[in-house]
């Protein structure tokens, strides 16, 4: 009875750590973003794109005094085809405030300012929770936009894209 124990444990334990993927996927922003509009993308592997179903982008406010504000709602895009349109299917990566054929924008995309923190919120189906990042417009001395950096899940330290 414990070896069986024991076995299942081991069994279940190499499950686990032998590539099991999260429901909810892996985003990035696409390297040949331009620094000002980024573009999310959401793959289910390493490398298999995955369609996204809805998009959220919010803006973190400051805090003032000690009071918490909620973070204030930029962008939301959704997936929602019309049936008496010709059929399309959801995208993979998706460029902030542009609405792509089978989507609708639930939310109209405001000016994303430089130097403010941004949060990003990419579904798709099936998925329990969503896959999250987060990203930043940065200037330059002279206040020209030249990088974006974000932070993709499960990565360590800043991803930089920069101008062209």
């Amino acid at each position: 009875m414990i070896r069986c124990a024991v076995g299942l444990i081991i069994c279940l334990g190499c499950l686990v750590t032998s590539g099991c993927e999260t429901l909810s996927g892996i985003g990035t922003i696409h390297p040949l973003s331009e620094v000002t509009l980024p573009t999310f993308c959401l793959y289910a592997g390493k490398s298999e794109p995955a369609p996204i179903k809805e998009i959220r982008v919010y803006q973190y406010q400051e805090v003032l005094e000690g009071q918490f504000k909620l973070p204030l709602l930029v962008w939301v895009l959704e997936y929602a085809p019309d049936s008496s349109q010709k059929r399309s299917k959801p995208f993979s990566c998706i460029t902030y405030g542009k609405v792509l054929p089978g989507y609708k924008e639930k939310a109209p995309a405001l000016p994303l300012t430089p130097e403010r923190r941004y949060y990003v919120t990419l579904w798709r189906s099936g998925a329990s929770q969503p896959t999250e990042m987060d990203f930043r417009i940065r200037l330059s001395p002279r206040g020209i936009p030249v990088k974006l950096e974000y932070h993709p899940p499960g990565v360590r330290g800043v991803q930089v894209i920069t101008g062209r």
